[in-house]
């Protein structure tokens, strides 16, 4: 295709369109990008390409791309800033429904928190994807920044390397399993050892029993021991909680 452009009048054209885009918010810019890669992305053959080519070989190994679909930008609404642009594709992942999430960087100056704004963004497309489906199991989501600055990305991608903690610890301890403490499985001979602690498991332990007053009963002495060692306020709390949640057959004999 041949356009007959004059020089002089396309060099006129150009300068007012560069004057024009200086005066732009940089909301306007962002919208910008958002309009450009959302709709080059909604091009299946750009998005299979893209993933194709960027996906880690295990991933790509066992994603259906030709099954991509691009989610609304309703799904993903309470994510956006006006640095970023965000597309979701749903998919399949090993045969489960799984999720691709894509977010392009415009912020001229990096953001070093980057690792952890892409947990939130993560857990926020899981927390969407239960409010709509109603699962008890949540869906592997594999997350992707582009960044195209004029100098390499200077910060981490490991969001364990901005934990202010010794790595070790980080290492052992943070994005693990939760601990757990069970408290029906643990007796009450050993909660009254542990004075306070004991106090409140042992509230907590027996709040759903059909009658806690004998459970009461036997911590008494307990009870007694922390109202003797200044613990009067605590005391009244614990009973104050009993009394309220608790199911007490003889509120008499309670008071």
């Amino acid at each position: 295709m041949y356009f007959d452009f004059d020089p002089i009048e396309l060099t006129d054209v150009l300068s007012s369109s560069n004057s024009r885009m200086k005066k732009k918010s940089d909301k306007q810019v962002v919208h910008a990008h958002d309009k450009f890669v959302r709709t080059v992305m909604a091009d299946r053959r750009v998005a299979c390409e893209f993933f194709t080519i960027h996906l880690p070989i295990e991933i790509r190994q066992v994603i259906d791309l030709s099954n991509l679909k691009l989610q609304p930008r309703s799904h993903i609404d309470d994510m956006r800033n006006e640095s970023t642009v965000d597309i979701l594709y749903e998919t399949t992942i090993a045969g489960q429904e799984g999720y691709l999430y894509l977010l392009i960087e415009h912020q001229s100056t990096p953001d070093e928190l980057m690792a952890f704004r892409m947990l939130k963004y993560t857990f926020d497309i899981i927390a969407q994807h239960l409010k709509i489906t109603k699962k008890k199991t949540i869906p592997l989501i594999y997350p992707m920044v582009i960044y195209h600055a004029d100098r390499p990305y200077p910060y981490s991608t490991d969001i364990k390397d901005i934990v202010a903690a010794p790595r070790e610890l980080v290492d052992r301890y943070f994005l693990k399993p939760f601990q757990l403490i069970d408290l029906g499985q643990i007796e009450d001979e050993e909660l009254k050892k542990q004075s306070w602690v004991g106090v409140m498991g042992f509230a907590l332990k027996h709040i759903f029993k059909r009658d806690i007053m004998p459970y009461l009963q036997d911590f008494a002495e307990s009870l007694h021991n922390i109202d003797g060692s200044g613990g009067r306020d605590y005391v009244a709390i614990v009973l104050q909680y009993i009394l309220e949640r608790g199911e007490l057959k003889d509120r008499g004999a309670f008071f």
